[in-house]
């Protein structure tokens, strides 16, 4: 587990195959301090957005379909 907040740790998981360890990591913290908070304080209210951004970022790397399904996974965390 990279980190104690099990909606954070499943969104590295979901983005770790995609980025790598480093830029999954960096990915995770950047956005949560865009929502001013720290990986460790992600809540459910905070996929949609963060889902949002990363879909943004990847759309180069992924191709939208790519992008708009690795965001749908990341919306739709059970945890």
């Amino acid at each position: 587990m990279k980190f104690n907040n099990a909606l954070t740790n499943r969104i590295y998981e979901i983005i770790v195959p995609v980025l790598g360890d480093t830029m999954a990591v960096a990915s995770i913290q950047i956005q949560a301090h865009k929502l001013n908070i720290s990986p460790e304080s992600i809540t459910r209210n905070d996929l949609q957005p963060i889902a949002d951004a990363i879909k943004k970022s990847l759309v180069v790397f992924l191709g939208t379909d790519g992008a708009v399904k690795l965001a749908e996974k990341i919306k739709t965390i059970k945890v």
